[in-house]
Order: structure tokens, then C-alpha cells, then sequence
């Protein structure tokens, strides 16, 4: 199986708590041209999860690293009437489970409740995929918004554990009805 995106639905919402009725939330996936929310994903995560400079980040590798290069990748740009603010990655490891990476929202956008909203739309995605238990590795910072979206900690995968940089990450398990 070689590595490709398996995005085939785009998402819109309008903001159900905001004051300005037009305010609407979309998710563009993400495929391999380098469009502008191609570049935009890539901006998000460079400055959110990887603070590497520009020179210092390839994105080709992170387009496509996989452990052992058969999964499929689910890229999902969340944008905020018109503007790119969060980024998700969904690696389908096998038909029935998926790994979350790459989740992240600009500086500034935080605590905004925009976060909830990538939630929603990567939740939706994997269940639309036939996704039955989603994994991930969470920050620190990060456990106590992923326990609220009803992921719990379980060690899925201790090979994972080895090679996740740095090593202080938490891995939780959700699984979809």
C-alpha cells in the first residue's frame, strides 16, 4: 500500500456560540500540491509543534514519515472564516484504527474554543472512516483537553514511545462508537 491522502470530504459548520451569525468554521484536506493550504498546514505546524525555522524544517519528510510506510494519511486544515487556523493528521494504520498527529492551532487562536472545533471535525473524519479506535501522543499541556474529548490514557504502542522526540509524551486511546 503506498502512502496517500485519504481525505474525500470537506467540512463546514457555522459557529454556533459566536456573536456574528456569518463567523464559519471549514476544513480543507490536504493533498500533495503545494497549494496555499498545502503551505499553510505546513506553516502552522512548523511554528505550533516543531519551532523550527523555515531552513530547518522539511517538509517532505514530514509529508511522508510513516514507521513502516504502508499507512494512509488524513491531513485536515481548519480555517476560521477564510483564515488557516489548525492543523490535524489522521494515519489510518490499520481498517479499523487511526493514529491522530500534526494537531495544533495558531498562537493567538487558543482558548478560543476553536480547538473544540478541529476536535469535532478530525472525530468526525475518523468515523467516517470506518475508524474504531483513535490513537495519539499527547503533550503535557495537551492531556487534559484530549481526556475532555473522552480519550484515556493507554499505552498503545511502546515502539512508538522509543522514537517520540522529546520523550515525555502521553499515549491515550479514544475509541469511536
Amino acid at each position: 500500500m503506498k502512502n496517500e491522502s485519504v481525505c474525500k470530504t470537506a467540512y463546514k459548520d457555522v459557529r454556533k456560540d459566536s456573536d456574528h451569525a456569518k463567523d464559519t468554521y471549514s476544513v480543507a484536506c490536504i493533498g500533495t500540491v503545494k497549494n496555499e493550504d498545502y503551505h499553510a498546514f505546513h506553516e502552522i505546524f512548523r511554528t505550533v509543534l516543531t519551532e523550527k525555522s523555515d531552513e530547518d524544517y522539511y517538509r517532505d519528510f514530514f509529508d511522508n514519515y510513516f514507521p513502516d510506510g504502508t499507512h494512509k494519511r488524513a491531513r485536515l486544515l481548519l480555517k476560521f472564516n477564510g483564515y488557516a487556523i489548525g492543523t490535524a493528521a489522521i494515519d489510518k494504520v490499520t481498517d479499523n484504527a487511526a493514529v491522530m498527529r500534526m494537531v495544533a492551532v495558531r498562537d493567538g487562536w487558543r482558548n478560543k474554543g476553536h480547538g473544540q472545533a478541529l476536535a469535532k471535525f478530525f472525530l468526525d473524519h475518523a468515523q467516517a472512516n470506518g475508524i474504531k479506535t483513535l490513537c495519539l501522543n499527547a503533550v503535557p499541556a495537551s492531556v487534559s483537553y484530549y481526556q475532555r474529548l473522552g480519550f484515556q490514557e493507554e499505552c498503545w504502542d511502546k515502539d512508538v514511545l522509543k522514537i517520540v522526540q522529546p520523550p515525555d509524551r502521553t499515549q491515550m486511546v479514544k475509541h469511536l462508537d
